[in-house]
């Protein structure tokens, strides 16, 4: 069952709905958070309503600017996407439905790394779900991410360094308050390499949102969360460097005695959890199986 609602954080409206177990009564719940960029509720209907066949009431809804939701993520920072989820949880306290000690957290991508955030700004969580969330500053993830996707490890050796630089232009205009044109300089330089590509323009909303986000530092909020934690990644993860992230994230927690800490690392996924490589090469991507049931089983286990 579902039913569509409104909650609102200040002055924007979210829009979204409740996925219901099928039988009346009370339940835990959770919100799911968003990854990156324009998502709406239908990013999380699958998983949600896979916790709702395992008892759980699950919110989800548009991120802010997207779908029926007011306001616009393209101006907002990680705080202000933070205090939506925040406002989802109290109106998830508010439901008859729903336990309101027992109210949890998921978030994949930038959900997971802003999840912690969530958790301390809503005063506490029963669980968190982290998945293939960073636990390093925006600017290291940003670095691994694009240097991944310029394949900058395939690369001949002596295009390496010059890749590298490329990728730092980038990022230090994005998160380090470098001038524009000292990238325009760079670009002059490296167009027309085969791992070139254009930048965003001068007025792109990538360079405002990355202005906006780059003092986040996830890991001082993961040492304030004392609730349990799934931490669940991808060892082919593209986005997020996972060995480094699921380590730092892990020492942030361990370090105020929060060992209620449980990480599951897919071998063979990558950052979305489709199976690497594809076979055959170029098929239809299949996901690692166990995904769904695995977190809902976590978070059904007795603590």
């Amino acid at each position: 069952e579902t039913r569509e609602v409104t909650f609102a954080n200040s002055d924007v409206t979210l829009a979204g709905e409740l996925v219901l177990p099928a039988t009346p009564g009370r339940y835990p719940a959770l919100v799911f958070l968003h990854g990156s960029g324009a998502e709406g509720r239908w990013a999380n209907r699958y998983l949600a309503r896979k916790f709702a066949t395992r008892g759980f009431v699950a919110l989800i809804y548009d991120k802010r600017g997207v779908g029926a939701s007011k306001g616009d993520w393209q101006t907002s920072g990680f705080e202000e996407l933070a205090e939506d989820a925040t406002a989802g949880i109290r109106f998830l306290a508010g439901q008859q439905e729903v336990l309101s000690e027992r109210i949890g957290i998921y978030g994949h991508s930038q959900g997971g790394t802003i999840s912690p955030l969530v958790a301390v700004r809503a005063g506490g969580a029963a669980f968190v779900i982290a998945s293939a969330a960073s636990g390093l500053d925006p600017a290291e993830t940003e670095t691994y991410s694009v240097e991944k996707s310029i394949g900058i490890a395939r690369l001949p050796t002596a295009e390496q360094a010059d890749a590298r630089l490329f990728v730092k232009a980038i990022v230090d205009v994005a998160y380090r308050g470098a001038l524009y044109s000292t990238l325009e300089d760079v670009v002059k330089r490296f167009r027309g390499r085969s791992w070139f590509f254009e930048p965003p323009p001068r007025e792109h909303s990538y360079w405002s949102i990355s202005r906006r986000i780059r003092l986040y530092r996830p890991l001082g909020f993961w040492n304030q969360v004392r609730a349990p934690v799934f931490l669940v990644f991808g060892a082919h993860d593209e986005r997020v460097p996972p060995r480094r992230s699921a380590d730092a994230i892990l020492a942030a927690l361990n370090s105020t005695g929060n060992k209620r800490v449980t990480l599951r690392v897919y071998p063979n996924a990558e950052h979305a959890f489709r199976i690497v490589p594809q076979n055959p090469p170029g098929g239809w991507a299949k996901r690692v199986p166990d995904y769904a049931d695995t977190l809902a089983t976590w978070a059904q286990a007795p603590r």
